[in-house]
């Protein structure tokens, strides 16, 4: 434990952002972790690798829910209610952990993949070796993703393609950040993905730790939104292979509190666990989901009952997470791989395959014997079939905010998000910069990280 207080005083410097702890010089005397057995044990951090993943800004800035002007006021949180608007200013001085949590995830990642670098494995602790630098590889590849989807510009967004994220790829403090491109940024995610890929063991004893099939899960997600079809259809259906069990929401009990086991407890589709941190906009008691969002449930589609709830003001609130509670989960799991494989398929032109993984998935969303399966769409209605059904099938998992992105940017498809609070309108449409969430204030100020124009 005592070779961990290194990367306890580390991890801390980073959520704070403390101008102190960029101040700090190394100490050579400090004891930091060298073993396989110490590097085993950073990953096994479930508080830093499976919680505060960096999707909350997001899910407050899409449509998937709204506020009433009551809640709206007794928020508390300036950064929640300015997200909310799409404002500029996000941050009005509190901490950004949506950009402090995955680069803390890196920071561990670094210290582990320096240490591993050290190391000579024989032929005993080759696998262990490996499994651990697969692990390290697919957390950091998947915390720069998560950093990618809200702080960098869209793929495919060729007027700002300067606005990567920093790609920080060592413990060195001393070292100013700056933002790399888009390109870099993704090239370096899917390095890290591919050769992950490659050192994981096909299955994990543990959720809350990657395997093959995660990284194969995460390639598929990342090949989706960069719109390499070919590539997300490869994965997605390898991963599909590995693990294709779908939850029948039949056999769920509709009238419980949360519809699904604490932490993914018993929940088949679960691939990696990851969830969000709390955000106070997203509390049962203050939001509603969207009402045209509830309006899309019809006569037999279990979705409805299993994902919300009927509050006593008449809207719905949720309670559909993977995490059984009310934080959102964020992770990888075998619904959100039917969507992407019907879609790939589709857009190469393969209707007959997409058709068959939205039936395969829908018939287990529906009371049994109501749903009749799709069938005789052109390619262009079975295109809007899949994003109808991946919007009531997906929300509140961190997706939205990247759908809009690319369907924006490689598509062209138009979108126009509309709020009004106190009298006062507020839209975001079309190509604005403001999918592009804006960098921490602080962050700002003590590197060389350059804010995206408003």
């Amino acid at each position: 434990m005592k070779k961990l207080m290194i990367i306890l005083v580390i991890s801390l410097g980073i959520a704070g952002c403390q101008k102190e702890f960029l101040e700090v010089k190394r100490d050579v005397t400090q004891e930091v972790p060298t073993s396989l057995d110490d590097f085993d044990l950073l990953l096994d951090n479930l508080t830093v690798f499976n919680h505060g993943s960096g999707y909350v800004m997001s899910s407050i800035a899409t449509e998937e829910f709204q506020l009433s002007q009551l809640a709206f006021d007794q928020l508390g949180r300036p950064d929640e209610q300015r997200l909310y608007l799409w404002l500029d200013e996000n941050y009005v001085g509190s901490e950004c952990m949506d950009w402090n949590y995955p680069y803390q995830r890196i920071l561990y990642c670094n210290i582990i993949l320096e240490g591993l670098a050290t190391l000579n494995p024989d032929l005993e602790n080759k696998n262990t070796f490996d499994r651990i630098k697969g692990e390290t590889l697919f957390h950091r590849a998947n915390a720069e993703f998560m950093l990618s989807q809200q702080f960098a510009a869209a793929f495919g967004d060729t007027e700002n393609s300067q606005f990567g994220i920093p790609l920080i790829h060592n413990v060195d403090p001393t070292l100013i950040s700056k933002r790399s491109t888009v390109e870099e940024t993704y090239s370096a995610i899917e390095k890290n993905l591919l050769e992950a890929s490659l050192l994981l063991p096909e299955e994990s004893d543990s959720r809350f730790a990657p395997s093959k099939t995660a990284s194969l899960a995460l390639l598929a997600r990342f090949y989706l939104v960069k719109g390499n079809y070919a590539k997300a259809l490869e994965f997605s259906e390898k991963a599909l292979m590995a693990k294709g069990k779908l939850i029948n929401y039949s056999e769920l009990n509709a009238a419980q509190d949360f519809s699904f086991g604490i932490r993914g407890n018993n929940n088949p589709e679960i691939i990696f666990y990851d969830c969000t941190h709390a955000a106070l906009a997203m509390y049962r008691e203050r939001y509603r989901v969207n009402e045209a969002l509830i309006s899309m449930y019809g006569n037999g589609d279990l979705r409805k009952n299993i994902l919300f709830r009927q509050e006593e003001d008449g809207g719905y609130s949720y309670k559909g997470s993977y995490t059984g509670n009310p934080i959102l989960f964020t992770g990888l799991a075998t619904d959100e791989l039917y969507f992407i494989a019907a879609e790939s398929a589709v857009r190469l032109g393969d209707v007959e395959s997409c058709l068959g993984y939205m039936n395969e998935f829908l018939k287990s969303r529906f009371s049994p014997g109501i749903y009749q399966p799709a069938t005789n769409l052109s390619q262009s209605e079975a295109l809007e079939f899949v994003l109808w059904e991946r919007r009531k099938s997906l929300l509140n998992r961190g997706l939205r905010w990247s759908d809009i992105r690319r369907l924006t940017y490689l598509e062209n498809q138009t979108f126009s998000l509309r709020r009004e609070m106190r009298g006062e309108v507020h839209e975001l449409k079309g190509r604005d910069k403001r999918l592009i969430l804006l960098a921490p204030d602080n962050v700002i100020e003590r590197s060389d990280v350059i804010q995206v124009p408003r």
